[in-house]
């Protein structure tokens, strides 16, 4: 499917979603739903205002400025580029002009709440002339991003792809000396950038003895030490797609309490990709993981959710969770991760993650990186 067939495709679903809800446009500031439908990948930090979609029945504008504004022509094709540095009310009302609508007290404009502050709201609905009335909702372009189109799965194993190489390279580079956790995390970052990542899908974790036991420790100066688990957890950005991935490793040995823990979270992690499809709930894929750790007593350190889906954001639905309702099913060609965990306070911590597409039968998992604990041992002599 070429790009202008599928930016179609997207935009009528958005349309049809738009007019279910009741909606005479959309105003879409939350970034990586302004790529899906536009292809507009400009980002700013912050408040990001690298821009805004403005999408009518009929018609549909980017809003951004003259930094983005050559991106902006050459990737959001179909859309009415508008740079001008002008309060939003009056860029909204100019295009009703240009596109004759009058509007009016009825003429419901769609904003999205969680990414609309108090301030940009307050100019809007002060600004509007009473042509337009602003109508906040949670989610109404995430529900479409869930099942990823072929284009997709192909970019995000693209990331993945660089995720396990820079793993690879990770296993030769911590046998260097006196590495410390922020060591290890910059050469993740130096080393996705020069396999071709854009950029990270997050700031890597690394995580070594007791900080291990904090599912998303920050790393700091402590060095790594022998026998200790290192739980290392990191995802490349490929032209907008995040791959996630953990692995946990040791350096020279792994003592032998740690070997029989390690072992487990990988019966349960491997049980949970044997079960994993489509059909079923995200609650029953959570418990395909959790029932192994329940029979070696692990599994009240498990706190945290099986998984959770990833595209242009490192977190996005569906959720494999205890608390994913039963009627909710998970549906094929949705991108998940399995990455089950313990955690024990003051001890460390063992997470394995690999990252899959459901299909009605199976799961197609993405991740190439080895997993034994035979692997994960680092031995520098």
């Amino acid at each position: 499917m070429n790009v202008r067939t599928l930016k179609k495709m997207r935009m009528d679903q958005a349309r049809a979603a738009m007019k279910a809800a009741g909606y005479n446009a959309i105003l879409i500031s939350n970034p990586e739903n302004r790529q899906y439908l536009s292809g507009f990948r400009g980002h700013d930090s912050g408040l990001d205002t690298a821009g805004r979609l403005f999408i009518t029945v009929k018609h549909a504008a980017l809003f951004t400025d003259s930094r983005y504004t050559e991106q902006a022509v050459e990737e959001a094709k179909g859309f009415d580029i508008c740079e001008k540095r002008l309060p939003l009310s009056a860029l909204i009302l100019e295009r009703m002009d240009e596109w004759g609508i009058k509007g009016g007290a009825n003429f419901k404009i769609g904003i999205e709440s969680r990414h609309m502050t108090i301030e940009i709201y307050d100019e809007l609905y002060h600004g509007s002339q009473n042509r337009f009335e602003l109508v906040p909702f949670k989610e109404l372009i995430e529900p479409l991003r869930v099942i990823k189109d072929q284009q997709e799965i192909a970019l995000t194993q693209k990331a993945t792809d660089i995720t396990c190489e820079t793993f690879a390279h990770l296993r030769t580079f911590l046998k260097t000396p006196g590495l410390t956790e922020q060591d290890v995390a910059a050469e993740i970052v130096a080393t996705m950038l020069r396999l071709g990542a854009e950029n990270v899908s997050f700031d890597p974790i690394v995580a070594c003895g007791a900080n291990g036991a904090r599912p998303h420790a920050m790393p700091g100066p402590q060095k790594l030490k022998p026998g200790e688990p290192i739980v290392i957890d990191m995802g490349a950005k490929y032209q907008g797609y995040c791959a996630d991935m953990t692995r946990t490793v040791f350096l020279d040995y792994a003592p032998d309490i740690w070997q029989d823990r390690y072992n487990q979270v990988l019966e349960s992690q491997i049980n949970a990709e044997n079960h994993l499809r489509a059909g079923i709930s995200g609650r029953e894929a959570d418990e395909y993981s959790r029932s192994v750790l329940a029979k070696y007593q692990l599994a009240e350190f498990f706190t945290h959710s099986l998984g959770h889906g990833t595209g242009l954001e490192i977190h996005e639905a569906p959720s494999l969770s205890t608390r994913a309702p039963e009627d909710q099913l998970l549906p094929a060609g949705a991108i998940v991760t399995i990455e089950p965990g313990i955690y024990l306070s003051g001890e460390g911590g063992i997470r394995i993650e690999d990252a899959a597409v459901l299909t009605s039968q199976s799961c197609v998992v993405l991740t190439n990186a080895p997993k034994s604990l035979e692997s994960m041992i680092i031995k520098r002599k």
